[in-house]
C-alpha cells in the first residue's frame, strides 16, 4: 500500500489576541487540504459544546416589554445585553446538560457588570465587565435568575420557549451555545512536487469568543470527527493493520541533516544563520521568505546565495520561498497596492501578493516603533516632491491600520476577472 507522507503542523499566532489563532497544515496531496478544511469547519462551527444563558427571570418583572423603577434600561436592553454574556465550564465538573441558574443582586446606585453574578461550581462568566444595566435609585433591590444550560448549535426563541414551559415569570431568549464564532480556511498549492505527486497547504483560521481556546476547540472538532469515522474502520479489522502514513521521508531527512559549512556558503550568509542558531539545513529550510528576510545583516545578496545553496540540494527552492527578483516585485506591488487600493495581476501573483502583504496589515495594526521598521524593510519607498516622508509606510500604519482595527485577518480579495487577452492567463 502506497503511504501518504505525514503532513507538517505549525501555529501561526501574528495577532496577540488569545482568541484567535492560525493553523497550518502542509504536505498535503491534491484534494486532501479542502476535505479536512471542510470538515473542520463544519464541526467547529456546530458541534463544539457551550453554556449559554437560555431564560431570565426579574423579580417584579412578567414579560420581556416592562420597564423596572430605578433602573436606566428597559427589559429589553437589559436581554440584549443579558445575550452578550460569554460563560464558560469545567467539563470535569459539569458532566451533563443540567447547569443550576445563575443569580444576580444589586443593591442601590450601581452599574450592574456580568462579573456580579454568582456562578455554580464549574461555570464562570469570561467577559466580567460587560455592562448589564444601570441602577439609579438608591433603595432599589434588582433580583434576577438566570436559567442556563450546556448544549451545541443555536437555540430559537420557539426552542428555548419550550424548555421554560408555562413557568410564571420567566422570560424565554434565543441562544448561541457554539463558543466558536468563527471558521475560514484557504488552500494553498505547494510549489515543490515530491516523489511525482503534487501537494498543498491548508490555512485554517479559528476565532472564538473566549469559552475555550482555538486549539482545544479544534481538538475537540478533530475528536468528534474521527469518533464518527472509527465506525467505518471497525468494518474491517484488517485495516487496522494498515500503515497509511509514513512516520518521515528518510531521503528528504537526510538532505534536512546536512550541516551548514557542507553548503559552501559565503561568510555572511553562514554567520547570519549560525546567529538565528541554526546548524543544519533543516533548521532554516521550513521558515517563510519573510522569516528569512528579517534575519540580521541577511540581505538580498546572501538570501539569494541562501536559496541557490537549497536549490543544489532540492529539486526545488523550499515551500514559500521566491528569488531576489520576485521578492522585489512583490515589495513593489505591495507598495503599489497600498496607495491605490487594488491591483490587475495574474491569479498566481495575486496569491503570492495576498501572503505578503497581509502580515504587513498586522504589524500596521500594532502601530509600534519596532512593527513600523519591519514595514520599512519590507515595503518599497516612494515619497513626494514636496516631503521626504515614505507615504506607503505613512498610509499602511494610518489609513488601513484604522480601517482593520476591528478584524482579525482576511484584509484583502481575490477577485476573478476574464483572462488576459494574449496568452489567456488567469486574472
Amino acid at each position: 500500500m502506497n503511504q501518504f507522507l505525514k503532513p507538517k503542523f505549525l501555529l501561526n499566532q501574528e495577532d496577540p489576541n488569545e482568541n484567535y489563532m492560525e493553523f497550518n497544515v502542509s504536505q498535503l496531496e491534491r484534494g486532501f487540504a479542502t476535505t479536512l478544511g471542510n470538515a473542520l469547519r463544519r464541526a467547529l462551527l456546530s458541534s463544539i459544546p457551550g453554556v449559554a444563558i437560555y431564560g431570565i427571570k426579574i423579580n417584579g418583572v412578567s414579560h420581556e416589554f416592562s420597564t423596572i423603577t430605578g433602573v436606566v434600561e428597559n427589559v429589553s436592553e437589559i436581554i440584549l445585553n443579558v445575550k452578550n454574556i460569554v460563560l464558560t465550564f469545567n467539563s470535569n465538573t459539569l458532566t451533563d446538560s443540567k447547569v443550576d441558574n445563575l443569580t444576580l443582586n444589586v443593591k442601590g446606585e450601581d452599574t450592574v457588570t456580568a462579573g456580579d453574578i454568582v456562578c455554580p461550581t464549574g461555570v464562570e462568566v469570561v467577559n466580567k465587565n460587560l455592562v448589564i444595566c444601570h441602577t439609579t435609585n438608591r433603595n432599589i433591590n434588582l433580583d434576577v435568575e438566570f436559567l442556563v444550560k450546556k448544549s451545541r448549535g443555536y437555540a430559537s426563541f420557539e426552542a428555548t420557549k419550550k424548555l421554560v414551559g408555562n413557568s410564571m415569570g420567566i422570560i424565554a431568549i434565543d441562544a448561541n451555545f457554539s463558543p466558536v464564532t468563527k471558521v475560514t480556511y484557504k488552500i494553498e498549492p505547494i510549489t515543490k512536487t515530491i516523489k511525482g505527486v503534487d501537494y498543498e497547504k491548508l490555512l485554517l483560521a479559528v476565532q472564538t469568543n473566549g469559552a475555550i481556546s482555538p486549539s482545544n476547540a479544534i481538538a475537540i472538532a478533530a475528536k468528534i470527527f474521527f469518533s464518527h469515522l472509527e465506525l467505518f474502520i471497525n468494518l474491517n479489522d484488517e485495516v487496522r493493520n494498515f500503515e497509511v502514513i509514513a512516520l518521515s521521508d528518510d531521503k528528504e531527512n537526510n538532505k534536512l541533516n546536512l550541516v551548514l559549512e557542507e553548503m559552501q556558503l559565503s561568510v555572511r550568509a553562514y554567520n547570519c544563520l549560525k546567529r538565528e542558531g541554526c546548524k543544519t539545513l533543516g533548521d532554516f529550510y521550513h521558515k517563510k521568505l519573510m522569516e528569512l528576510k528579517d534575519m540580521e545583516n541577511l540581505g538580498d545578496k546572501s538570501l539569494a546565495e541562501i536559496i541557490k545553496g537549497v536549490l543544489e540540494v532540492f529539486d526545488t527552492s523550499p515551500e514559500g520561498y521566491t528569488t531576489t527578483k520576485q521578492y522585489g516585485q512583490l515589495r513593489d506591488l505591495s507598495s503599489q497596492l497600498i496607495l491605490h487600493g487594488k491591483l490587475v495581476v495574474t491569479k498566481d501573483t495575486g496569491k503570492k501578493l495576498q501572503s505578503f502583504i497581509e502580515p504587513l496589515v498586522t504589524l500596521a495594526k500594532r502601530g509600534d516603533l519596532h512593527s513600523r521598521r519591519m514595514a520599512i524593510a519590507k515595503l518599497r519607498k516612494i515619497t513626494t516632491k514636496d516631503s521626504n516622508k515614505d507615504v506607503v509606510v505613512e498610509t499602511l500604519f494610518t489609513t488601513i491600520a484604522e480601517r482593520y482595527k476591528d478584524r482579525n485577518g482576511g484584509y484583502t480579495r481575490l477577485i476573478k476577472i476574464n483572462p488576459r487577452i494574449g496568452d489567456n492567463a488567469k486574472m
